[in-house]
């Protein structure tokens, strides 16, 4: 099951919007209203705003900066929509990892890029 956008969109954002300001926009417009839904488990705007904002530090605590390419393999979840939208926050590029060959790419470069 992928995770379900519960509010309409905003429309067409102004032009150098990000995702951060798109969801600060959303959080003072709706702070209680269910942004997003994934199985039994409803987040409001105001939470989905505190936990992107919390991954995106633990991003930049382990070393991803903006521009960075980055990506991660797992089943559709909330757990990897937030993951998506911390890295869009900060400015890190995701790569889809739709090959094996892609995905052993992401991570030989991804451990060159963090070795001493």
């Amino acid at each position: 099951m992928a995770p379900e956008c519960i509010t309409p969109p905003l429309g067409q954002p102004p032009a150098g919007d990000t995702i951060r300001d798109l969801l600060r926009r959303s959080v003072r417009r709706s702070p209680s209203a269910t942004a997003l839904r994934f199985e039994d488990r409803d987040w409001t705007y105001r939470e989905l705003e505190s936990a992107v904002h919390r991954t995106a530090r633990r991003l930049e605590a382990a070393g991803i900066s903006p521009d960075d390419r980055v990506a991660a393999f797992g089943a559709n979840s909330d757990a990897f929509a937030i993951l998506f939208l911390a890295w869009a926050s900060m400015g890190a590029v995701h790569v889809p990892g739709t090959s094996p060959s892609r995905a052993r790419s992401c991570a030989i470069s991804c451990a060159i890029r963090t070795s001493p």
